[in-house]
């Protein structure tokens, strides 16, 4: 059976409470493969993220304070490395400075070689968030906001994404990024999107076949 009749015919046939609904951002999905890889955001590209964190992985939706303390204090959320080569927007709450921990590693490894090639370091705009704060920043006017809900929900809830700044940044370490983020989603290591509506970031959900180390 092709994926998108057995997960149509899933849901057709299991009653989803609602918040069932919250933890399954995917109910609508029509895809039988990942998109092509590319730098531009699409709708296509946020439900396949969506789809493989929560069906294919089985992560959760974050949705308040307790459940992001709860998860920072079991490890399966660490601190984003703040050092020579990897920085933190100011604006950014030391609370929100948190990521699955593949996700730190792609961050380390790419600070790191930044450092090596150009002399600078990345930076990082945003990490986790749940499902409140996620409402807070689409309310707050950014329309680069994804959903708290529905197949297109924001893979920032999960904590396997984080978006990397490009205003302030060199030019050539931007190439540089998106080329290097770029070649590893070609490899399924990763989902990169270059957001240019309200602030310029490199968006990356990084998937569970990124290498640990």
């Amino acid at each position: 059976m092709k994926l998108t009749a057995f997960v149509l015919l899933f849901f057709v046939m299991t009653p989803m409470s609602a918040e069932a609904q919250i933890d399954h951002p995917f109910l609508f999905y029509k895809m039988d493969m990942r998109p092509e890889p590319s730098l531009k955001g699409t709708r296509e590209s946020l439900v396949w993220q969506n789809y493989k964190l929560i069906v294919l992985e089985g992560l959760k939706i974050i949705k308040d304070d307790s459940e992001l303390e709860q998860m920072i204090t079991s490890g399966q959320l660490v601190e984003i490395p703040t050092d020579g080569c990897h920085v933190v927007d100011k604006r950014l709450d030391k609370k929100w400075h948190y990521v699955l921990p593949r996700v730190r590693t792609l961050t380390i490894n790419l600070g790191m070689d930044a450092c090596t090639l150009f002399n600078h370091p990345i930076k990082v705009n945003s990490a986790v968030r749940h499902i409140h704060r996620q409402i807070q920043i689409s309310g707050g006017g950014n329309l680069n906001a994804a959903p708290t809900v529905g197949e297109r929900a924001s893979p920032h809830l999960t904590g396997a994404s984080i978006d990397y700044a490009v205003v302030g940044v060199p030019k050539p370490v931007v190439q540089w990024l998106k080329f290097t983020l770029l070649e590893l989603e070609r490899l399924g290591l990763v989902d990169v999107t270059l957001e240019d509506v309200a602030q310029n970031v490199i968006h990356a959900t990084v998937f569970e076949e990124y290498p640990k180390k």
